[in-house]
């Protein structure tokens, strides 16, 4: 991915018609910024939008709703601030729409569509112990609730109509807690595997997928798994040296933006993206992975080869009830290195693949049996000898016969 329009971290990060946005945060120069970085996947471009330093403040809460970006409270000047404003991303227009109860700085923010919960924050009395509820449709706080603790810097999901809350920073130092709101209670659940000074994340199929600072100061890729009240790490030291990064899910990708580096005392412009959909370990192990193609071991990395890339891959039913698909790369459906020999392989947990091309950029794809209630995974990739390997995972309707 290109870089970022601007250096940023602290920075709110959300999604809205299939584009990133990146708003607020700080600059370079530790500058608060009040401009909107946008992200455009089709032309994998950054462009940049409003500039109005009125409307964005430092540690505002940020959400998007209804093709529109909330900007919550923040800090400006030695004054918190209790103001609710939504930018139109297709208007790009700024409006007020009231304001909550406690004025905060540094809330977590999460919304059902319709309501958006701000939990937390500090303000100049310390951290908050409450949580608003901000109807969009009234424009008014229509319920306010405790917090376990006063606590700042808190993530939040919502899975199966209950409110989560993770993380933290308490009076006592980082919190591990993850708590559900049930019957009008906090009900506390499996903690975080560890203590993290900085933590992003969203919900994510009714799980909270998250990036967090570990011991080493490095990210790891995480995931609370809501059924089985329980944590997973994904993928340790994703990035290294980094926090206070911008975090988003968007289209089965977590998209990092943006932070600042401890060792180089530098805030970044740099974006990484990591596909969820093709990490294995969201996939039950004991089925085992059916590939066609060939995936090896490539040791000459070289710097200056351009790495491989897929772009688009294209799915042509053969028989939709059986879940039967021709799967295919043409030459504008993937990048690669001129001075490179690309080669291609699949993979598929539920189903198999036959009648494949001589170079495997062609392959027929069967589900298997008793899938038809789900979308099965497939996974495409490519590789150019010289160390680079690209994967882009989609789903397909599975096999809905009847035997």
């Amino acid at each position: 991915m290109n870089n970022l329009y601007n250096n940023r971290a602290r920075h709110g990060m959300d999604n809205i018609n299939g584009k990133l946005y990146v708003f607020g945060g700080v600059g370079s120069n530790y500058e608060v910024l009040s401009s909107i970085d946008v992200y455009d996947p089709d032309t994998r471009l950054w462009t940049q939008e409003d500039n109005n330093t009125e409307n964005i403040k430092k540690d505002a809460a940020f959400i998007t709703s209804d093709n529109k970006l909330y900007t919550v409270g923040g800090y400006s000047n030695g004054i918190y601030y209790s103001d609710v404003r939504s930018y139109d991303t297709e208007k790009k227009v700024w409006r007020t729409e009231g304001n909550i109860n406690t004025r905060r700085g540094r809330a977590g923010i999460v919304t059902d569509g319709r309501y958006i919960y701000i939990i937390g924050g500090r303000n100049s009395n310390g951290y908050v112990n409450t949580v608003e509820v901000f109807d969009t449709a009234t424009a008014k706080v229509s319920q306010t609730f405790d917090l376990p603790e006063p606590m700042m810097d808190v993530q939040s999901f919502i899975s199966g109509g209950t409110l989560y809350i993770v993380g933290g920073t308490t009076y006592n130092g980082y919190s591990r807690s993850v708590y559900a709101r049930v019957d009008d209670m906090w009900k506390p659940k499996a903690r975080m595997p560890y203590e993290s000074e900085y933590i992003r994340g969203k919900g994510y199929n009714n799980d909270f997928v998250c990036a967090a600072v570990n011991k080493k100061g490095n990210v790891d890729i995480l995931k609370y798994v809501t059924d089985t009240k329980s944590w997973e790490i994904i993928t340790s030291n994703y990035i290294n040296d980094l926090i206070y990064y911008g975090f988003d899910i968007m289209d089965n990708h977590i998209y990092l933006t943006g932070g600042y580096s401890y060792d180089s005392r530098e805030v970044s412009d740099k974006t990484y993206s990591y596909d969820i959909l093709t990490d294995i370990a969201n996939q039950n192990s004991d089925i085992p992975v059916r590939t066609v193609g060939f995936e090896y071991e490539q040791t000459n990395n070289s710097d200056i080869a351009d790495a491989p890339e897929i772009l688009n891959v294209n799915a042509k039913v053969l028989d939709d009830n059986k879940g039967i698909y021709e799967l295919y790369l043409d030459e504008g459906d993937y990048n690669y290195d001129t001075r490179s020999l690309p080669f291609f392989f699949w993979s598929a947990r539920e189903g198999m693949f036959a009648g494949a091309s001589k170079d495997y950029r062609r392959v027929i794809f069967y589900a298997d049996p008793n899938t038809g209630d789900r979308k099965v995974k497939v996974v495409v990739g490519i590789g150019d000898g010289r160390g680079y390997v690209d994967k882009k995972s989609f789903l397909l309707n599975g096999n809905k016969e009847k035997k």
